[in-house]
């Protein structure tokens, strides 16, 4: 990818500096509480700086490779950019959310998205509940009424053969339970309750 920066201020591009940081792919583990709160709470990336032709070619050979792979991770981890479609599907979720406010013992609305693969629905979803845990954490604050830690979105990864045990013990164990795999369905459904309310 060529940019072109006229206007670059850059006067001594052979002390561009790149952070280590820029250089590293983030690994996240999702389905545990720990990496999904790594994922939402990071900081957001920040764009290797733009170089002329001429400046590139200046660039020492260590710190242009630097640059160079730095523009890489920048590259490869743009977005979500939404389409039409998928800008279409947050609206309604959104609106769905926001009028989720019911009491507990009340029915609740809740969504199911179904598409064919590679079409952005893990993309959407990730990016919507990031964004969900966020807002609630600025507008609640990190604790809850009662001293424990606010976690107001759990990511579980489901298929298309999971069963109720199957996703209490997936709630158990992103919640890091040590009884997550073992116990009948009712059991695991306690201990995943209690991690939720807890």
């Amino acid at each position: 990818l060529r940019v072109s920066a006229p206007d670059c201020v850059m006067s001594a591009p052979a002390t561009l500096e790149v952070s280590a940081l820029a250089l590293e792919e983030r690994q996240h583990e999702l389905t545990t509480k720990e990496g999904w709160q790594e994922r939402v709470l990071a900081a957001p990336r920040a764009a290797p700086p733009q170089l002329s032709h001429d400046e590139l070619v200046a660039l020492p050979s260590r710190q242009r490779r630097h640059y160079d792979e730095a523009r890489k991770v920048w590259h490869a981890n743009l977005g979500p950019v939404l389409t039409p479609q998928m800008a279409a599907i947050s609206d309604e979720l959104e609106e769905l959310v926001d009028s989720n406010r019911q009491d507990a013992g009340k029915v609740k609305p809740s969504a199911v998205l179904d598409a064919w693969p590679g079409l952005g629905k893990t993309t959407l979803i990730t990016s919507f509940a990031a964004d969900l845990y966020r807002n609630d954490l600025d507008l609640r604050g990190p604790l809850t009424p009662n001293g424990h830690e606010r976690v107001p979105v759990a990511y579980i990864s489901l298929t298309s053969s999971t069963t109720m045990r199957t996703l209490n013990s997936m709630l158990c164990s992103f919640y890091g339970h040590p009884g997550a795999h073992t116990g009948n369905a009712q059991l695991l459904a306690d201990r995943a309750t209690r991690c939720i309310r807890d």
